[in-house]
């Protein structure tokens, strides 16, 4: 499949960072359905996806809408103009869905797997994803969740989402919303909540 630009790897954890490295060095964004891939296996795979300008989502990513296409565990949703990014795949599932039932679309959702936002990982591709939401046309609003981010990775993407140039909505599960204000962006508690504020916007 020459024109193929993206693999989905679901063997078992240990044999999943090889795979990952093969389709990284051709080139292709990469979604690791796989789990127990080792926390360094992950730092890796993303440093040397940031270096080439591609996604790495997951390891132990469930969602994901890439150009309307549904990856893993997504859902049928409308096209629309509201970019996900997240660390949280029922998290993204939910909110793609209470959007759509509101009336609106996405435009992309990016499933970035629960360890992203991890000290050791530092939201390499939660930062990759808002930037490429920020350049995509298509994309009007983005929407950030996460399970709690570790404090110097929450700072990091909150200056990351404050360049973006566009309307963000960030859930980050007892995240601090005052330094989610000073960043630009809109806090959200719960999901019902963040849905119905990215509509709004």
């Amino acid at each position: 499949m020459p024109q193929a630009n993206l693999a989905i790897i679901s063997t078992p954890g240990p044999y999943a960072t090889a795979e990952a490295l093969k389709a990284l060095k051709r080139g292709l964004h990469v979604f690791i359905f796989s789990d127990n891939v080792p926390v360094a296996d992950e730092t890796l795979l993303k440093r040397l996806a940031a270096k080439k300008k591609l996604l790495v989502m997951g390891p132990d990513c469930g969602t994901a809408i890439l150009d309307g296409v549904p990856l893993g565990f997504a859902n049928a949703v409308r096209r629309g103009c509201i970019g996900l990014v997240g660390a949280s795949g029922t998290g993204l599932q939910e909110i793609s869905c209470l959007i759509d039932r509101s009336g609106e679309g996405l435009s992309q959702v990016i499933g970035v797997g629960g360890h992203d936002l991890d000290e050791r990982v530092g939201g390499i591709m939660m930062q990759a994803g808002i930037e490429r939401l920020a350049a995509d046309p298509g994309t009007r609003v983005i929407v950030l969740v996460s399970k709690p981010p570790a404090p110097a990775v929450a700072q990091r993407i909150l200056e990351v989402a404050r360049r973006s140039g566009k309307p963000i909505v960030v859930n980050f599960l007892g995240g601090d919303p005052g330094a989610i204000r000073q960043a630009g962006a809109n806090p959200s508690v719960t999901l019902e909540d963040t849905a119905r504020d990215a509509v709004a916007l």
